[in-house]
This record gives C-alpha cells, structure tokens and sequence, in this order.
C-alpha cells in the first residue's frame, strides 16, 4: 500500500499545509516554503499524496485524494491549518473542503483557475498566440494523437518556458519533481494531451459554496501563467473574504521563478489573518 510522503519543518503553533500539482508531482519542488516562511510561527507540511504514487488507476477519484488530505491532517495532528494547493492541489483541498468538515484558517489556491474547462480556453488562447511553428505543431500532434516521449519533450522545451517555468535551466528542485512524474496518473486523470484536458477527472470546478465559506481565500497567478489574472480576480471578487494578486516575471511556479515578490505579498496576506480567539 502507498504511503503518503512529507516534510515537515518548523516549530510554530500554525500549521501549514501545501498540497503539490501534477496530479502526480511529488513535493520536492516545494522547497521554497520552507526558506521563507517563518519556521518559529509556523509549523510547515508538504506532502505528496498517497494517490500521486497510484499504478493502478481503478480506485483514483477525488473521494480518494480527500481521504489522502484527512490521513495527513491526522497524521501530523494539525487543527484548523492554512492551506495552500498549487495547481491540481487546489482541486483536492476544494474537493475535501465540500466532503469534510474541515476547520481552515485560511486557503491559498496558487495557479488554478474555478475550472478546468477554463483552464482548456486559456490554453487554446495561448496556443493561438504562439509562433506559427509552435502551434502548428501542437495542432500536429493532436491530429495524430501522438502524445508520447517527443511530445512530452516538445512540451518541455518549448511551451514549459514560456508559460511554466521561466527560469532555465530548469532549477533542480522542479526537475527532481519532474523525474518522478506519474505520467500514467496524468494520462488517467486529465487525459494525455497537455493542451486540452479531457481524462476522468477533467470535470471539476470549483462548487460555489467554496466562495461563502467563511476563512480568507488568496488567488494567485503569475503573469505568463496559463491561468489569467481575470480567473483570480473573478475568483476572489466571488468570494467571501477573498484577495487576488498576479506576480510579475512569473508562469506556473511564481513561488520558484520570483520569490521574494511572492513571499513577500504571502507573507503580508498571513500576517494579516485574524488572531485566534482561543
């Protein structure tokens, strides 16, 4: 049986919890929070869900990966923790937090938009955007349904810098995340096409309630994200207590790519949270 994977640091009474991307990304790539948040305030978890490690694909759903956020939260015995999901993250806090009744302090969703069908137009408008060359060859391999190891390379090369990770080369603690990738989980759960998400969990969106609960809610992109500071402000314009910021000189991993302006506005949004009443 899989086990969960997890880091934890810190000795603060604040628990923080940062669900990783892919689906199927480990957590390596979540360094940064550990070297710029406040380790004496906080106490700081990224972990990568058991599901993430899954073979056999049968049994993954978001009723399994809300069951991987419920071991962790126990596991580490954090009540009412800040959470934090980048990309796919976002979908599996959300999808906890309309089947648990999870105490939350606050929630950080980082690089998703309210939907996956969202995130399918801004990529056909980004793909329209490309050099002729680029699209022309992406429309290539879509015809052709070949997304295997050249795809997967093509993407890397070409569309990862423009609007995943600015920085090249790629830094380590991404790539280390990146070898590891479950691209069977992917190709499962969103489909094999990068650019056009259809796999079994490609219906979600965020269930409006989310927007009336009452903890504060951050959105964040990054200015050459495939997700669009419209998606953030909308999010955060329909929810109570909500905040929205887009980070310069970013894509996908503004937490990587600029973090002293992204630690900075986070860091200033956590401060700012309500002081328990306990």
């Amino acid at each position: 049986m899989n086990q969960a994977q997890y880091t934890t640091k810190g000795t603060g009474k604040q628990d923080i919890l940062i669900i990783p991307g892919g689906p199927g990304l480990d957590h390596s790539y979540l360094q940064a929070f550990f070297q710029h948040l406040d380790l004496s305030t906080y106490r700081v978890t990224t972990f990568t869900p058991k599901t993430y490690l899954a073979t056999d694909f049968s049994k993954v759903s978001y009723e399994a990966f809300t069951q991987d956020l419920k071991e962790i939260l126990e596991e580490i015995d954090a009540t009412t923790p800040i959470i934090i999901g980048h990309s796919f993250g976002v979908t599996i806090a959300t999808e906890a937090l309309k089947r648990l009744n999870i105490p939350v302090k606050a929630f950080i969703s980082l690089n998703m938009p309210e939907s996956i069908t969202k995130y399918n137009s801004n990529l056909r408008v980004l793909i329209e955007q490309l050099p002729e060359s680029l699209s022309s060859k992406i429309l290539e391999f879509e015809e052709k349904g070949d997304f295997g190891d050249e795809f997967f390379g093509f993407v890397l090369s070409e569309w990862y810098p423009r609007h995943a990770m600015k920085i090249t080369p790629f830094p380590e603690e991404f790539m280390k995340s990146m070898a590891t990738f479950n691209k069977g989980l992917w190709a499962y759960a969103m489909g094999p096409n990068l650019f056009r998400m259809d796999g079994a969990l490609a219906d979600w969106e965020i269930y409006e309630a989310f927007y009336a609960l009452d903890f504060p809610k951050l959105f964040v992109c990054g200015d050459s994200d495939t997700i669009f500071t419209e998606d953030v402000e909308s999010m955060a314009q329909q929810s109570k207590n909500g905040h929205s910021f887009t980070y310069p000189d970013a894509a996908h991993y503004p937490f990587i790519e600029n973090p002293d302006t992204f630690f900075r506005k986070l860091n200033a949004f956590l401060s700012n949270l309500p002081a328990d009443t306990k």
